[in-house]
């Protein structure tokens, strides 16, 4: 992976090192009300521009981080539910038998578009 390719993942990295120009740190803190305060650090050492091997605290999943940052007491939320069944969307169909305009018709036409459109700028 090249450098660009992990600033774009990760970000600039938080300590630039005159030094040691092949090794970024990263640190990452998160202080959430209710919960200890949890950082990670993460350093990666790079081989001219690509990246040779990272090293650094055992990063979390997405489940266990957010398992460890949730404050909330008791049962999680009711997830709702995402899909819906053809009985639920029949309902929202256009019924055409009381006069309503098809869902495929536009509802006023539209005004043609001119021909040419004028510069963005302006002839120096």
């Amino acid at each position: 992976m090249s450098r660009q390719q992990v600033r774009d993942i990760l970000g600039t990295s938080l300590l630039t090192d005159v030094f040691h120009s092949d090794r970024w740190d990263y640190v990452f803190t998160m202080r959430r009300q209710g919960t200890e305060p949890q950082q990670r650090r993460l350093t990666l050492f790079f081989k001219g521009e690509t990246l040779d091997r990272f090293e650094g605290d055992t990063m979390p999943s997405e489940e266990e981080f957010v398992a460890a940052v949730d404050t909330r007491v008791g049962k999680s939320p009711k997830i709702p539910q995402l899909e819906a069944t053809e009985s639920q969307l029949d309902k929202f169909k256009p019924d055409d038998k009381k006069g309503g305009k098809s869902a495929d018709a536009p509802a006023t036409p539209l005004a043609p578009l001119p021909p040419s459109y004028p510069p963005l700028e302006t002839a120096r």
